[in-house]
């Protein structure tokens, strides 16, 4: 399956170009072992470098970068407000404001949204759609969009992502700056099907469990990565 990403700013291509999530690991993913010695248990336990499921989300999907610098400049509180002023670099991919009322989820200071002006247009197989989220388990999570859904087998235009800036308190300037370049959306491809839900009452459930799970944990470690796992590819 193919999912295109296409801009018409050749620089934005060059310099600041959609990538795979894995190329983007955080650094202390990338940084941790996969097995490490824990006091005063002695020995070595496995670390979450060895969990197949988290190590899936953390290399699944694409990510989008941010593409010039914005300066966001915390105004004075007018009843129960912040007011955020806006500088950029590039005015081309200058940000809009969304009031806090439009959508109000629970952000720090109730402040007003700030719609990031996205450079791609995203274009996927027909019957398929793409999930827009905040890249998961980062060392910077400063920034959160809001989360979406977008049928981008027939959406042909930008999607922008409003979103706001947490932990404004733990800022010493009332300015903060988010750099170009850094990953501020996780895009995923996936297949849309109809769902039908059912809730089953099974008494011996826990018995299968428990069997399950002896088999599972009695023979290798990395049974899951051997028997259950299957392998996620995003080029």
């Amino acid at each position: 399956m193919n999912i295109k990403f296409i801009s018409m700013d050749k620089e934005v291509i060059e310099k600041f170009p959609v990538l795979p999530a894995k190329k983007l690991l955080p650094k202390w993913f990338k940084d941790l072992p996969s097995e490490k010695f824990v006091y005063p248990l002695g020995g070595t336990l496995p670390t979450i470098k060895k969990c197949m499921p988290a190590t899936d989300m953390l290399t699944g999907g694409y990510i989008i970068q941010n593409v010039t610098d914005i300066d966001i400049i915390k105004e004075e509180v007018q009843g129960n407000f912040v007011e955020n002023r806006i500088k950029v670099k590039n005015n081309q991919y200058a940000p809009e404001a969304h009031r806090f009322e439009m959508c109000p989820v629970k952000n720090p200071d109730k402040q007003h949204w700030i719609k990031l002006k996205n450079p791609w247009v995203v274009r996927t197989p027909p019957g398929y759609s793409c999930l827009f989220t905040s890249p998961f388990n980062t060392e910077r999570r400063d920034t959160r969009i809001i989360t979406a859904v977008v049928d981008t087998d027939k959406y042909e235009t930008y999607i922008n992502f409003p979103f706001f800036l947490k932990d404004w308190d733990h800022y010493v300037s009332r300015k903060k700056v988010v750099k170009k370049g850094t990953p501020i959306a996780l895009v995923f491809p996936f297949r849309r099907d109809d769902w039908e839900m059912k809730i089953n009452n099974d008494p011996n459930l826990n018995k299968k469990i428990s069997i399950w799970s002896w088999n599972y944990f009695s023979t290798l470690y990395d049974l899951y990565r051997s028997k259950v796992w299957t392998r996620k590819n995003y080029k």
